[in-house]
């Protein structure tokens, strides 16, 4: 017997794919986002900005200079025409002025995040930690010196995610607390993505990537914690920290910038590096 037309199960329409880059973020309703192909003199919309409350990066001396970004046919997510921002380490950042209290910018106990970009790093040196994102602990005058909310940086070869974490006692010194991964194997000159995923206090909780794979790291300063990470309206700098110093800036290309309050799925983020061998 065969069911007729009327009583067969109907089969659910496909879901369309992305038919961009941009539109794959986008689809994940990312709290931030720059893809740093329009700017105005005074900085960078967020494209997934609120428009009820909308967020800019604005430049904070030398603003970055656009150049081509990930293209194909290496990078076949993109189009031939995709742009990125050149960051000259001590020259200038961008930065992000928080709202105010309990903002969209803030990271408490039990928030997730999930920060993702991608970076082509002039150099590769292992002394320096070069910032691609981080709230506070800019050194700025009227707010806290070590208000590290949270960072993505590059140190070496390796990634880099730290927080300054807020002690439920009193008698308890605050610390920083950071992951370092081993064997990311990010080098100078080539297109990279980096993503890390984490829940504030919750243990075992922080994983990362570097092109599509997960690596491992460890929490080398502070250990893990169930700690939250310290919270003010500090701004948020993009290339850059403790007031701008060379030696914690971004030095080269940075591209596609995304911040979460969530976790992505590992699939998810799998999905946003592709590459073809030349």
């Amino acid at each position: 017997l065969f069911a007729s037309p009327a009583h067969a199960e109907k089969e659910k329409p496909a879901q369309a794919k992305p038919a961009s880059y941009r539109e794959m973020i986008l689809s994940n309703q990312p709290t931030l986002y720059w893809d740093f192909e329009a700017s105005t003199p005074e900085g960078y919309p967020s494209v997934a900005a609120d428009k009820k409350q909308p967020l800019k990066a604005l430049v904070h001396g030398q603003a970055p200079k656009s150049v081509a970004g990930p293209r194909p046919s290496e990078f076949p997510l993109f189009d031939n025409k995709n742009n990125a921002a050149q960051f000259k380490a001590g020259a200038g950042y961008l930065r992000v002025v928080d709202p105010g209290e309990k903002s969209p910018l803030d990271f408490t106990a039990g928030d997730s995040i999930t920060v993702e970009a991608w970076i082509n790093l002039n150099s590769t040196d292992a002394g320096r930690h070069y910032y691609i994102i981080g709230k506070g602990r800019t050194n700025r005058k009227g707010v806290a010196r070590d208000n590290q909310n949270y960072a993505l940086r590059v140190t070496g070869s390796e990634i880099s995610f730290l927080f300054r974490g807020k002690p439920d006692k009193k008698d308890v010194k605050p610390d920083y607390h950071r992951w370092t991964s081993t064997g990311a194997g990010i080098s100078s000159h080539n297109w990279h993505h980096v993503a890390v995923t984490y829940t504030f206090g919750k243990k075992k909780s922080l994983n990362a990537y570097v092109d599509g794979q997960s690596v491992k790291g460890k929490w080398d300063m502070g250990g893990d914690t169930t700690y939250a990470p310290v919270v003010d309206n500090d701004e948020v700098w993009i290339g850059s920290s403790m007031g701008g110093s060379a030696r914690s800036s971004f030095d080269g290309l940075m591209d596609e910038l995304a911040v979460y309050r969530k976790v992505l799925p590992a699939k998810e983020i799998t999905s946003h590096f592709k590459y073809i061998t030349p």
